[in-house]
């Protein structure tokens, strides 16, 4: 392969006597301005190209990996390959994450994109110094996966790339004069002054994988890496070089960092999200195809496997308590607001009480009454509001209790159902004769697996009903103790223990589920309103005119009014909410 510079200010590497390869003629301008002002910048790069086409190198590059690797890409796997290149030219230390139906070739396009870049990009980095120079001594990229087996599949097929006669005839062009060998975790090629390789390494929780530094990130099988191994030991390995991350995988029936990762991109202008499920792949491969009609005879489209390897749907219902769509459908309100003190409203709350690392948590529901006219009149339903939440981690229970005190001095509050579970009982008595001198009813709950899924069951009741609502306005979600609610309620886990089905944070380091309890305890406390006296209307809170529930009141009224019922109890019904 020979490396020519012109005379009219471009270069070009033409491999002259290998005629397989003799299409590889690239040709690029070499004078690059580097006084070309970048107006409205937003994307951060260290890398400055000036006027230069940078699509037209990453053309011939994916032309050379063709060539090279013997394999030809089907147009989706290309779109997938043109980003890899462009934004390892571009070091713009860019995420990429794609999500391919099984089998439909992911793995092939990262290992072929990945033995062409490490041939050619030394070579490159002698044409383009300015840009390209970090790469003079070779490329360094790390392959993850949850398991040092499921990444064997991509680091063996690089070699195997590699090891083909074609490839090691264009590796031995004067060029290059370029060996592949793999040994032990590692695909290395070694030119004239420079190695390239990629290391394999496990992601496993309990892996030791700091230390290295990388050019390229690549995690195979990402939706198994958990977010901690992901977010402390990974991603820092290419902060020194702004290096591009790659992660590729399958949907799981939980959130995951692959979830978030992707949630990310598609949230953004630039398209660093890939996504191509059986319907994209099927019209390149015919086998493929016969395949998936067999499958889909013997599972069918709604079956859950089917669903997630082929058609690309995160079933995170099937796994997790809450999914962000669940959020946003049943549960966010945009216009709400938390409420900062003196309020006259019916409140209740609830206080997960911290053991050991977790934290004390309180909630806090303004809760208004309305009617449930489909099953009984006088049957109470009501709907709640997060008014605030109180977080405290210091050990000290008494400075705690003094705390709640106050926090709740702010809150008209009727029911405070505690954490009554191990240290709980002498914790509740605190707080009993704390409080004791207002009107609040402290009710002890001790966590069993039977209490945990009824209080699961009536969460579900209560969303499914549109009778939660959380603050959505900026003001709140801006706040940590939102994010962190917000956090914990789509990520904690959904649990089946024989009879009992109940919420649980994941086995993740660092996981928790205070925000979740204490949200529950608060529902739980609601529904001690009915085993009470109490003066709901004493404040005049739920008038039709002040309520926030206007709308379903009336609309309330004339279901009520259609029933034809008797006129005396409809009288009796609407005196009775204050019309």
């Amino acid at each position: 392969m020979k490396i020519e510079v012109t005379d009219k200010a471009s270069k070009s590497f033409i491999p002259k006597k290998n005629k397989k390869i003799e299409e590889l003629k690239i040709k690029v301008k070499s004078s690059v301005n580097n006084k070309v002002e970048k107006e409205n910048e937003v994307e951060v790069q260290t890398v400055d190209w000036g006027n230069f086409k940078v699509s037209n190198l990453v053309d011939k590059i994916m032309l050379y990996t063709k060539t090279l690797t013997g394999i030809t890409l089907h147009p989706y796997q290309k779109v997938f390959q043109r980003r890899i290149i462009e934004s390892v030219l571009l070091n713009d230390g860019e995420e990429l994450t794609a999500l391919f139906s099984r089998q439909s070739g992911k793995t092939e396009v990262v290992a072929i994109t990945a033995v062409g870049l490490m041939s050619i990009l030394p070579v490159l980095a002698k044409i383009f110094p300015k840009q390209l120079g970090h790469f003079k001594h070779g490329l360094r990229i790390g392959l993850f996966a949850p398991q040092s087996e499921q990444a064997e599949t991509a680091h063996e097929r690089m070699y195997a790339r590699l090891n083909s006669e074609e490839a090691e005839e264009i590796l031995r062009d004067p060029d290059l004069s370029a060996t592949a060998r793999i040994r032990n975790s590692m695909v290395t090629v070694e030119g004239e002054g420079w190695t390239s390789y990629c290391r394999l390494q496990s992601a496993a929780k309990q892996a030791k994988v700091e230390s290295k530094t990388y050019d390229i990130l690549i995690l195979d099988e990402a939706q198994e890496i958990t977010e901690l191994k992901v977010t402390k030991s990974i991603h820092p390995m290419v902060a020194a070089t702004n290096g591009t991350i790659i992660k590729i995988g399958t949907p799981i029936p939980e959130v995951c960092e692959f979830y978030k990762a992707i949630r990310r991109n598609k949230l953004r202008k630039k398209n660093n999200h890939f996504e191509y499920d059986y319907k994209t792949v099927i019209k390149y491969n015919k086998k493929y195809k016969a395949f998936l009609q067999k499958e889909e005879a013997r599972l069918g489209l709604e079956n859950d496997s089917f669903r997630m390897a082929y058609k690309l749907e995160w079933l995170l219902e099937k796994g997790m308590a809450l999914t962000p769509a669940n959020y946003e459908e049943y549960l966010r309100m945009p216009s709400l607001k938390f409420e900062y003190g003196n309020s006259t409203d019916l409140h209740v709350a609830g206080l997960d009480l911290g053991k050991a690392f977790d934290k004390t948590v309180l909630t806090v529901l303004k809760v208004s009454n309305t009617y449930d006219i489909d099953s009984d009149i006088k049957s109470k339903v009501r709907d709640k509001y997060l008014s605030n939440l109180l977080e405290l981690s210091k050990d000290d229970w008494y400075f705690q209790v003094e705390e709640i005190k106050n926090f709740l001095k702010n809150y008209r509050v009727k029911i405070l159902a505690v954490d009554a579970t191990g240290v709980g009982d002498a914790v509740v008595e605190m707080i009993r004769r704390a409080l004791g001198n207002s009107d609040i009813k402290i009710v002890g709950v001790r966590f069993s697996e039977q209490i945990k899924s009824k209080m699961t069951i009536d969460f579900y009741n209560e969303m499914r009903s549109y009778r939660i609502r959380i603050p959505g306005h900026q003001s709140a979600e801006k706040t940590l103790r939102l994010k962190t609610f917000y956090n914990e309620w789509t990520t904690v886990e959904k649990v089946h223990k024989g009879q009992y089905s109940y919420f649980r944070h994941s086995e993740e380091r660092g996981a928790h589920d205070d925000y979740v309890d204490s949200f529950l305890l608060a529902i739980l406390a609601s529904e001690e309103l009915n085993k009470v006296s109490i003066d709901f209307f004493s404040e005049n809170v739920f008038k039709a005119k002040n309520s926030h529930h206007s709308f379903r009141y009336r609309e309330a009224v004339k279901k009520f009014r259609r029933v034809k019922v008797r006129k005396a109890s409809f009288s009796s019904f609407e005196k009775t909410l204050k019309i």
